[in-house]
């Protein structure tokens, strides 16, 4: 019995991807109720004094599994990998057959760690177009962020390598052979001196050969990668390899009677026997 398998949750955006493939993808900027008080006399600055902002609030579209369990020796396995490289680039590679617990494992220590990061973000590399998804759902994020300080769009269209598209209002649209452009704005982003303290994790990276990792790592010396993956070749030169066991089957039947809400094993067990 594997924890994939008792506790899987699959997040679908076969909407957004048609949309992606088919046509054009238009991104709202923030609401209101995500930004400072509009009734703050000093809610807004002069574009002159905006810079590039690096501490973006902690959000994830993926759950914590509160019932997460028997992982607690790979959490410290990779929180110690981790903490092996702060001068250099850090990318760990979370591998092992399906079901294993992989992208659990990687909820679970971003969960634990978040307030050690000044940004946290979480890309599905199922295929090329959820991966695109990701780097524009990230570049919302930073025009968000640096709304609450400026609302001069076509200025922070210009420090995020966004020039020219960003409109007055905030929008921008994402056409097929736009893509790569987003892309490579997010990922110059990444790569600005003094953001260095970020986690990117790239999630069900099962094809390197239908979706190229390299072209989205950020080409910088700084900041943390997590790549889950099916395939252990993705552990290559420059990466450390983390691999994901089965559960151990005490801990797997703990883990089905809690999302059974049936009690403890050993409460079934009469005393005595």
């Amino acid at each position: 019995m594997t924890h994939g398998t008792l506790r899987r949750r699959a997040c679908r955006h076969d909407v957004v991807s048609f949309l992606l493939m088919h046509g054009l993808f238009r991104v709202l900027p923030a609401s209101e109720s995500t930004l400072a008080h509009p009734t703050h006399p000093h809610r807004f600055q002069q574009h002159s004094k905006l810079t590039l902002l690096f501490d973006i609030p902690f959000s994830l579209n993926v759950g914590e599994n509160c019932e997460f369990v028997g992982r607690e020796y790979l959490l410290e396995k990779l929180r110690q990998e981790i903490g092996k490289s702060k001068d250099s680039q850090n990318i760990i590679v979370l591998y092992s057959a399906r079901g294993m617990g992989k992208t659990q494992l990687a909820l679970k220590y971003v969960y634990q760690q978040y307030q050690n990061y000044f940004s946290i973000f979480f890309v599905n590399m199922a295929s090329v177009q959820t991966t695109i998804l990701g780097f524009i759902q990230i570049m919302r994020r930073l025009v968000q962020r640096h709304r609450q300080i400026s609302d001069d769009y076509i200025h922070i269209g210009q420090i995020l390598g966004m020039a020219g598209k960003l409109d007055p209002a905030g929008y921008f649209t994402v056409a097929p052979e736009q893509e790569q452009h987003v892309v490579s704005a997010v990922k110059q982003w990444f790569s600005a001196p003094g953001n260095t303290n970020w986690l990117l994790v790239f999630d069900n990276l099962d094809d390197p050969d239908l979706v190229d990792i390299e072209k989205y790592i950020p080409s910088c010396n700084h900041g943390t990668v997590i790549i889950t993956s099916r395939r252990r070749d993705c552990v290559r030169q420059g990466r450390r390899g983390l691999e994901v066991q089965q559960m151990h089957h005490m801990k797997s039947i703990q883990l089905l009677l809690s999302a059974c809400s049936i009690p403890k094993f050993e409460d079934l067990v009469p005393l005595g026997k």
